[in-house]
């Protein structure tokens, strides 16, 4: 009770010396300086309604704008939910027309590879042919030559 402002003495001192008996409220002066105390915190508490109600203002107001963002927010969550549905849908088909286009290529190419294969033996037999006949051409010039040759050699007699 270090604190309290309530002093005890055996003798008042606020009293004149002369008098034997006296009234003393020990508590009048601590009843004084608790309204005092009463009227500050009165106060205070006033002054703490109205922040607490600017608190609440500004608390509400922040919880209609939340509110408005989390509406916004959910409607665009949704339209990008339909918008990802769509594409995946689309995608899919996409998908289906890629598999259908690169079954096409396979047979395009397959196709390609056995005309070029059949081009080939084609060719191989063109060269052989073509090779043939030179052969057989030079066969043939080799022939003239050698007939030219003799009759150089038989007019060269004469």
């Amino acid at each position: 009770m270090d604190s309290s402002k309530i002093h005890h003495s055996d003798k008042p001192t606020a009293f004149p010396a002369n008098q034997d008996r006296f009234v003393w409220n020990p508590h009048m002066e601590f009843i004084k300086s608790q309204s005092a105390v009463n009227a500050q915190l009165l106060t205070a508490v006033e002054k703490l309604e109205k922040v607490c109600c600017k608190i609440l203002d500004n608390v509400s107001n922040q919880q209609h704008v939340h509110r408005n963002r989390y509406l916004h927010l959910r409607d665009r969550i949704w339209e990008v939910h339909e918008k990802l549905r769509s594409e995946s849908i689309r995608q899919e088909a996409i998908r289906e027309e890629i598999g259908k286009q690169g079954q096409a290529v396979f047979r395009l190419r397959k196709s390609f590879q056995n005309h070029r294969m059949s081009m080939r033996q084609f060719t191989i037999h063109q060269y052989d042919d073509l090779h043939d006949v030179l052969d057989m051409l030079e066969r043939i010039n080799a022939n003239h030559e050698q007939i030219l040759a003799n009759q150089q050699f038989n007019s060269g007699d004469e």
